[in-house]
């Protein structure tokens, strides 16, 4: 496969977002412990990674309701605070939303304005909602639904993600959809969300293969309960 189906975007003028955009209020992580556990795994991931160029990272899970985006809502502060250049993270699940949805956008914005980008109330943490789309065009309705046609190619797109910004983290779609390996050949890398008690030892089995057997880099698992 080597094109994406991705909703055509329009281009990313803004590389950074303006110093007067409005912010968008990222959910808080109440749990203490939760804190905790991704203080730590945000400092294995920095580890791992090395920053001396733009990173992107891909974060996906062998089926849905593992708990993705939950991990990623409370990880990306914790990586926002120990790395010295700007974040972005990015809502790559373009069917299925759900960070988008759980953002508290600012009154009268909505994801389908031309400036993408937006900064949020935590510092050097930016982000690039989700296209809403029914029937090839934008909305600022929730749907589970993404029937848009357009065809963009992942690779240049991934590209232009990459200027601008120390390190970009995609929440994708679950493995259960085709449409995650080629995204994930384009990322620098590939972390695995499995949960406790729902994931299946075969299920990880498979998408750890199907990650490989598409030429992507599987950087590890991340095991949340």
């Amino acid at each position: 496969v080597e094109r994406f189906a991705f909703p055509e975007l329009p281009e990313l003028r803004e590389r950074s977002p303006a110093p007067d955009s409005p912010k968008v209020v990222w959910p808080e992580c109440n749990d203490t412990e939760t804190a905790r556990a991704c203080a730590e795994t945000a400092d294995g991931i920095l580890h791992q990674l090395s920053l001396e160029r733009p990173t992107v990272a891909a974060f996906t899970s062998p089926g849905d309701g593992d708990g993705k985006t939950s991990l990623l809502i409370a990880l990306a502060p914790q990586l926002a605070k120990r790395i010295a250049g700007g974040m972005l993270v990015v809502d790559a699940n373009f069917c299925k939303p759900d960070l988008t949805a759980r953002l508290n956008m600012p009154p009268g914005e909505t994801p389908a304005r031309p400036a993408l980008i937006y900064p949020t109330n935590l510092p050097r943490l930016n982000v690039l909602p989700a296209l809403r789309c029914r029937g090839g065009s934008t909305t600022a309705t929730p749907t589970h639904s993404c029937t848009a046609t357009p065809i963009k190619p992942a690779g240049p797109w991934i590209e232009e993600l990459r200027e601008g910004w120390s390190l970009v983290l995609l929440d994708t779609a679950s493995l259960a959809h085709s449409e995650v390996t080629p995204l994930a050949r384009c990322c620098d890398g590939v972390y695995l969300v499995v949960r406790l008690g729902h994931t299946t030892r075969r299920a990880v089995a498979e998408a750890a293969r199907a990650i490989r057997g598409a030429g992507g880099r599987l950087l590890g698992s991340v095991v949340v309960g």
